[in-house]
């Protein structure tokens, strides 16, 4: 069984039994012992996947949940934003769309953060990424705007930030 350094099993295990009581919408002594046998055995299994799955940046763990809350909350509004936007071209009679693709470099190391980079990109309406390979993203776009947008993205700043990169 791998070891892991730090706090990530803990944290997971609080998450997921946080996770469970909340699911299972009672307090119960029988529906906590079966929450902590789950969340005991998910974490069990998913220690060699979460070994390397962190931020490669040295910000206290702290500063590192402020700034995934933050790019959450851009996240939210940006896919409102976008929604509109869609909406409006899917509705407009003359459908203003230029689609293509564009392909852009991002200096993020980790893993986790390539990863959260690129399902936020899909996640955002008018914009889905097709290719992410080391540091190159593929990303198609609905309007020359989102290809714009994706490049210089405060939610890639963001996540520069919290993958070790000061300067964003």
């Amino acid at each position: 069984m791998t070891k892991i350094k730090g706090k990530t099993p803990l944290i997971l295990f609080f998450i997921l039994f946080l996770f469970w009581i909340i699911a299972a919408e009672t307090l119960e002594i029988q529906h906590l012992l079966v929450g902590i046998v789950v969340a005991y055995s998910v974490e069990i299994f998913n220690r060699d996947f979460l070994r390397d799955f962190h931020f490669y940046g040295k910000k206290p763990f702290l500063v590192q949940i402020i700034t995934l809350i933050n790019i959450t909350l851009v996240l939210i509004k940006d896919m409102i934003i976008a929604n509109i936007q869609v909406a409006k071209i899917v509705l407009s009679p003359k459908m203003p769309i230029s689609p293509g693709i564009v392909t852009f470099k991002t200096k993020l190391k980790s893993p986790l953060a390539r990863t959260l980079l690129a399902n936020s990109i899909t996640l955002t309406p008018g914009t889905l990424t097709i290719d992410v390979d080391e540091d190159i993203y593929v990303v198609h776009y609905l309007t020359e705007q989102n290809a714009v947008d994706v490049q210089n993205w405060a939610v890639k700043s963001k996540m520069l930030y919290l993958d070790g990169e000061n300067n964003g």
